[in-house]
């Protein structure tokens, strides 16, 4: 089996040795603290001890007045609290190091990587396909969807497919769970675990959206009309067409679309044999829910 490699982003490095490096400027912190403290007790000792001289003979008592008791029980505070703390934050920071080097090595957390549905968004659909941005020398994708974080418990494992697109299956999800899912990318040298997202699906089936065209149709106009179900009665969409997966390139963006749940493209917007993405946002009081997030190709000239 080629050994996986996975991607490591420098920010999210330094973020972890900064968090460590911060625990431990608080654990020499702690320390001097606890000296202090040590330091007030001993003067409060110190302090106490009466010297009475008599003749040939010199006695030396202890007699404690309530400010040096007050200032002991302080110093007694911070050099226990100091310590206590400083054992804490030791451990805090062994922690966020052994975080930082799994992070290294490993790729327990995994860089932003650009998906459909986007990570922890909620889906409509409990068929929803699943899309990744494609891998520069990727052969085949590896995917698999759990119902836990650790991926015990896989519902989906699906190797060697070719596209880095993949289409859910009925009855395999359903409605009101989150799932968790990662690709991973085969090279010739090397398996590349590309990321690990989330989704949920909402609550109902009969919600289901229903939108034209359909994913990947090549549609006869370049003024098409763009429709989807009512997500529910009183809400609004957010509609965005863009020319890439990422939506860097963003071509219409209507906020606030009515209920309708159509729109048409207006002219001089889209060219001829060209690739579009498009996704609609419900918007209600409580948030936003991705209906769909498709792609759509115009005719050729």
């Amino acid at each position: 089996m080629a050994k996986i490699h996975r991607q490591v982003e420098l920010k999210e490095v330094l973020k972890s040795l900064g968090l460590a490096g911060i625990c431990l400027l608080l654990i020499v912190a702690g320390i001097l603290l606890s000296n202090f403290g040590e330091s007030l007790q001993k003067g409060a000792e110190y302090k106490s001890i009466t010297t009475i001289n008599m003749g040939s003979v010199i006695f030396t008592r202890q007699w404690w007045t309530s400010d040096l008791k007050l200032e002991y029980l302080i110093g007694w505070v911070f050099e226990y609290g100091g310590i206590a703390a400083s054992i804490i934050l030791l451990i805090a920071a062994i922690f966020v190091l052994k975080e930082t080097f799994e992070y290294i090595f490993t790729g327990k957390s995994l860089p932003l990587y650009t998906t459909i549905p986007g990570n922890g968004e909620s889906v409509l659909d409990v068929t929803p396909e699943l899309i990744w941005e494609p891998r520069k020398g990727a052969m085949n994708y590896h995917l698999q969807i759990a119902t836990d974080k650790r991926f015990d418990t896989l519902i989906i494992d699906e190797k060697q497919s070719i596209d880095n697109r993949y289409q859910v299956s009925p009855e395999t999800l359903k409605y009101k769970e989150r799932y968790y899912w990662r690709v991973y990318a085969c090279t010739d040298e090397k398996t590349i675990q590309l990321f690990e997202r989330s989704f949920k699906t909402t609550e109902t089936s009969d919600t289901k959206a229903l939108m034209l065209p359909e994913d990947n149709q090549r549609i006869s106009s370049l003024t098409p009309k763009l429709t989807w179900e009512t997500y529910t009665g009183d809400s609004k969409y957010h509609l965005q067409i863009a020319t890439d997966i990422r939506f860097k390139t963003i071509l219409i963006d209507e906020k606030e679309l009515g209920h309708q749940c159509l729109y048409i493209v207006p002219p001089n917007t889209l060219k001829y044999n060209t690739q579009y993405y498009w996704r609609v946002d419900a918007l209600m009081d409580k948030g936003t829910v991705r209906l769909l997030s498709r792609t759509f190709f115009t005719p050729v000239a």
